[in-house]
């Protein structure tokens, strides 16, 4: 007898950083206990670059029928998330400034202290923030271990799925990328022949707050624009911004355009150059051209 395979459900990780939006820089592994539950129920779990998709054995002629009857044993699956890309915070929005002794928790069923989530998101808000971090001395389900005693290394995160009823098929974590402002220093040396310079955005005419000059690491002092706002930070270039000499505002153009795209933020890097206050500001892209 061939034995038949219905969805259950699918967990899906996006981030708006990437072109794509999805996010494929985790890792899943299931708790040895969930492991040993989803063998007793017949679960089965496929793996997707940006998520997967977990797959029930089906007992039953009708698919709903046996996803209903296996949602009444009411199961709850523990995964320990790893994440892979070092470089994760340079580029993603609202996360904690250092997580310490916490790590990200992620449910389709909060916790009793814990706000109501959105449908669809295993977090409380659109995006995943710092809410969603929990201490390690936290108990990983009720009356059971710690997570400090749970994880022999710290991981990123904690994912519980409760196979209820009334359980979606799809689900999201979903993360924001970085807003920054975007501040230009010019560096080079025939940059510094130049006078009246000025920094805008072409598409939506506006320019840059001209900052004066800022000290380089190397005792340089070098001009530099600021952006009014904040702006994304994705990996889809922002080919908005343009330098030129003597801005006319009037026709948003410039007598002479010196570089028509500028480059956009690093995010391999992280920048420690202070404004004129001598103050590191951590929303502050800073790009050296």
């Amino acid at each position: 007898m061939l034995l038949k395979y219905d969805p259950l459900l699918a967990v899906y990780f996006r981030h708006k950083y990437f072109a794509n939006d999805r996010f494929t820089r985790f890792q899943l592994t299931p708790s040895d206990a969930s492991v040993k539950l989803m063998k007793r129920y017949g679960l089965v779990i496929k793996m997707l670059t940006d998520g997967f998709k977990m797959l029930f054995e089906n007992r039953f002629s009708e698919s709903d029928e046996g996803r209903q009857a296996l949602l009444k044993e009411n199961i709850i699956l523990h995964f320990r998330i790893d994440l892979t890309d070092y470089l994760f915070y340079n580029y993603t929005g609202y996360m904690p400034e250092d997580t310490g002794n916490k790590i990200f928790f992620f449910t389709n069923q909060p916790r009793q202290q814990r706000l109501t989530h959105i449908p669809g998101l295993l977090h409380h808000y659109r995006f995943v923030t710092e809410r969603e971090t929990i201490s390690m001395n936290e108990e990983a389900w009720e009356k059971g271990p710690k997570f400090s005693e749970l994880y022999f290394s710290k991981p990123f995160g904690h994912l519980e799925l409760n196979l209820t009823e009334g359980l979606q098929e799809s689900m999201f974590i979903c993360f924001l990328c970085r807003f920054t402002f975007w501040r230009y220093l010019l560096a080079s040396d025939y940059l510094q022949q130049k006078e009246n310079l000025m920094v805008i955005n072409k598409t939506r005419k506006w320019k840059f707050i001209q900052e004066g000059f800022t000290d380089l690491p190397d005792g340089r002092k070098v001009q530099a624009f600021i952006s009014k706002k904040s702006i994304a930070v994705t990996q889809v270039q922002n080919r908005s911004f343009q330098l030129g000499e003597n801005y006319d505002a009037v026709n948003n153009r410039f007598q002479k355009e010196i570089i028509p795209v500028l480059p956009n933020p690093d995010t391999n890097v992280i920048s420690k150059i202070a404004d004129k206050k001598n103050v590191i500001k951590k929303n502050i892209s800073n790009i050296v051209i």
